[in-house]
């Protein structure tokens, strides 16, 4: 099996759980209607996963990596132009992960992808209270 459809595979297979997460709840959804929803056999789903928590769990990780990078880019700059483009890369990684974004916040607030999305802005915003306040301290001087 070729990247692109060991790719296409994993994408069809979270984007099943996904439509099923919005149907009813995650410890509910089995391996088989997964498969039966997307045309394939159980076989190939268990290629990439042991069961649908671990889809979940790799559907959010792979958010809370890409939320990283961002707000890791808004850590390098501070200027009104960065906010701006970190702004508007959020919005797009929001966009592009509705189905997985709306689930995680209405209702994993629990889960350990969004402790991990707390975690990493409340850094964020006690780096940049820190930078702030030496910023002050030095102007004083």
């Amino acid at each position: 099996m070729n990247l692109e459809t060991k790719k296409s595979a994993k994408e069809l297979i979270q984007n099943a759980v996904l439509f099923h997460m919005n149907q009813k709840p995650l410890e509910r959804i089995t391996v088989t209607e997964i498969c039966k929803s997307i045309g394939i056999g159980r076989s190939t789903f268990y290629l990439y996963y042991s069961d649908c928590f671990q889809v979940w769990e790799s559907i959010q990780n792979a958010f809370c990596d890409q939320l990283n990078v961002i707000l890791n880019r808004l850590q390098d700059g501070d200027d009104q132009e960065s906010v701006l483009t970190i702004h508007r890369a959020m919005s797009e990684l929001i966009r592009e992960n509705q189905q997985a974004y709306d689930i995680l916040i209405h209702t994993q607030v629990e889960s350990p992808a969004m402790k991990r999305v707390i975690s990493s802005v409340m850094e964020l915003m006690r780096k940049n209270l820190r930078d702030r306040t030496q910023l002050d301290e030095k102007s004083l001087d």
